[in-house]
């Protein structure tokens, strides 16, 4: 679900951003946003490409909430820390 657009600067060029409304999350049970360059959002929308390679500067974090709805802390819930020794 699409909400605004934001223009930013980065560099000699304007990005615009649009506001994506994630799914509800099955965690916690509420939804987030994600800002994503519209270009990608709309490469990844009308293509239906893989999304890793269609948001190629949107973090994994976001990526996957744009997916299943799952927020990071709430992914740590599930499935632990990456960073914790087995």
């Amino acid at each position: 679900m699409l909400i605004l657009n934001i223009p930013i600067q980065t560099g000699l060029s304007e990005v615009n951003l649009v506001t994506v409304t994630t799914p509800t999350c099955f965690v916690c049970g509420n939804n987030g946003t994600v800002d994503v360059p519209e270009s990608e959002y709309l490469l990844w929308t009308v293509t239906h490409g893989p999304i890793q390679e269609c948001l190629t500067s949107v973090s994994v974090d976001d990526r996957e909430m744009l997916i299943s709805g799952t927020h990071p802390s709430c992914w740590t819930l599930l499935y632990g820390d990456d960073n914790e020794s087995d």
